[in-house]
């Protein structure tokens, strides 16, 4: 979890576990899987599938620790004790509770036969959203809480990787333009409103 943010690694999580709770039973990593598949189906946690190339675009040594979400925000304030907008903000939180948020938006609002997934390999390259018909990545969305977001390496090394249709950064409210090599950045009620429903 230290290592990659927004990573859950369940190992780390089950020795964790057996110290906060001073339990003399052994907590195991299966032990942490099966308690987030409850929970998904509690429709608590989102964890979106990792991609893995199967089309033979990518073969490359893959960051394969499950990314998981809440997808109630409010739960998640609440649970953090965040009581207004300047709180969110300052804490450390606010910008996995955005992407958590957007991904939330974008699994909702999608082709029903897009799958959407997330890609990470162990060079550096990333992408928060990745959106998949059949095995073809076919859209590549960065999500970043910044108006006036960098274009990062990571994500560049993620669009050379997958090459995909569309490439975009979704922000709170930025106007849309086109960045450096092409990546469309736009606000999160433009990106569902007029672009998400041209990806198909």
């Amino acid at each position: 979890m230290e290592k990659y943010r927004g990573m859950m690694q369940a190992d780390v999580l089950a020795s964790r576990c057996m110290y906060v709770c001073k339990c003399k039973r052994k907590c195991t990593a299966a032990a942490i899987q099966n308690l987030l598949c409850l929970f998904a189906g509690y429709f608590i946690p989102e964890n979106p599938k990792l991609y893995f190339g199967f089309s033979g675009i990518v073969f490359k040594r893959l960051v394969k620790s499950p990314k998981v979400y809440v997808r109630d925000t409010g739960l998640l304030h609440g649970l953090l004790n965040i009581n207004s907008t300047d709180e969110l903000l300052s804490h450390p939180v606010a910008g996995a509770s955005w992407e958590g948020y957007v991904l939330e938006q974008i699994a909702a609002c999608k082709n029903p036969q897009l799958q959407l997934h997330y890609y990470r390999t162990h060079d550096g390259a990333e992408c928060d959203a990745v959106l998949v018909k059949g095995i073809k990545p076919v859209a590549c969305i960065e999500i970043k809480l910044s108006n006036a977001p960098i274009v990062s390496k990571g994500y560049l090394h993620c669009i050379d990787d997958l090459k995909p249709v569309y490439k975009g950064i979704v922000t709170p409210q930025s106007e849309t333009y086109t960045a450096q090599h092409g990546v469309q950045v736009t606000g999160l009620k433009t990106f569902l409103k007029e672009q998400l429903p041209l990806i198909k």
